[in-house]
């Protein structure tokens, strides 16, 4: 008997996660059967130590959260007990959110009925040691 194949395809080689939103990614499965084998399940690790997913459906989808390099596989059972596995890298990168040095730089709407309008509002203090008011 001939084992399975497998191809293993991901929508993205590499995302970015943010800090409110993860990462998610959709791995898919193409498996190649022969000797009139069918199916019994697909298991799809993520490299990330998360559980596996065990399931008969071909795609899968995941959340990443931590920057790294993963490696996501997919490997196929058939009905004589047969495997085959395949394997992609992921690069997961993170991105945090970056204000400029500048606060002048920073687009920001300010509405501010003030209690005393002798008196300043606010003061904005730069990097620099300078202020505004």
């Amino acid at each position: 008997m001939a084992s399975p194949s497998i191809t293993l395809t991901l929508d993205h080689d590499s995302v970015t996660a943010y800090p409110a939103e993860p990462a998610l990614v959709v791995a898919t499965a193409v498996p190649v059967f022969s000797d009139g084998a069918t199916l019994v399940n697909y298991v799809f690790s993520w490299g990330d130590g998360s559980p596996v997913d065990t399931v008969s459906v071909s795609f899968r989808q995941h959340q990443y959260t931590v920057a790294g390099v993963y490696t996501i596989s997919v490997t196929v059972t058939d009905s004589h007990g047969l495997q085959a596995t395949a394997s992609k890298l992921l690069r997961v990168y993170r991105e945090s959110l970056a204000l400029p040095a500048e606060p002048s730089e920073i687009p920001l709407r300010l509405q501010h009925t003030p209690l005393d309008p002798r008196r300043p509002a606010f003061t904005v203090r730069r990097p620099s040691g300078t202020s505004t008011t």
